[in-house]
């Protein structure tokens, strides 16, 4: 997929958020997903409600309207110059 979303995250838990990335399916951010994630941080260390995210779409289920996001940029786009 590799597609870039904003998102607003809706709700932390133990181990990730849900983000809302204006579609009509639920969105999760596992935190082991996170680049700038440390060794021993959970989801509420890295999250809050209402924080403006910016993630790529890793696997879509049409059947349960669910979509994975990740964090980290896919290696199928373009390096930035930068």
């Amino acid at each position: 997929c590799a597609r870039k979303v904003w998102g607003v995250v809706a709700r932390v838990t133990h181990f990730g958020a849900f983000v809302d990335v204006g579609c009509e399916c639920k969105a999760f951010l596992h935190a082991s997903d996170v680049p700038a994630r440390q060794l021993g941080q959970w989801a509420p260390d890295l999250f809050t409600r209402g924080q403006r995210v910016r993630a790529y779409v890793k696997e879509v289920d049409l059947n349960l309207g669910r979509l994975k996001i990740t964090g980290f940029r896919p290696k199928s786009l373009p390096k930035v110059p930068f």
